[in-house]
């Protein structure tokens, strides 16, 4: 399974994959209209990923926004990991979802999402975008 790991650009965040490493980070701004593949793409290498015999993952999200279109592709990515946790009892996820200080939309989003797909994860408010 390979390593990946996807530049940001305008519109699309900064996404990298370690399967060895058992570890995800989705940083930035998630808003262009092709974010979906990458998205998808990314769901496919968690399913392969868990499906070959793994069974720890850590993730990381830090996105100071993401539009509707972008949400969709994140509750879908949630679910994907409830699944799983479902599917395979002994599948760890340590999930930790950032938002900037002060933020207070995106938290309530966060805590909307959280509830709405019934999977924990941890909610971290942060200063900056260091993570």
């Amino acid at each position: 399974m390979n390593f990946i790991e996807i530049s940001a650009k305008d519109g699309s965040p900064y996404i990298k994959f370690d399967p060895e490493g058992g570890s995800l980070v989705i940083k930035g701004r998630s808003y262009d209209d092709e974010v979906m593949v990458i998205y998808n793409l990314i769901r496919n290498k968690i399913k392969e990923y868990v499906n070959n015999g793994r069974r720890e993952l850590k993730a990381n999200i830090f996105l100071k926004y993401f539009n509707t279109a972008s949400s969709k592709c994140l509750f879908d990515l949630m679910g994907d990991l409830k699944k799983l946790q479902t599917e395979y009892p002994d599948f760890n996820l340590d999930l930790e979802w950032n938002y900037l200080e002060g933020d207070d939309q995106m938290k309530e989003e966060l805590e909307d999402l959280k509830a709405a797909i019934d999977i924990e994860f941890e909610i971290v408010e942060r200063e900056d975008d260091i993570i």
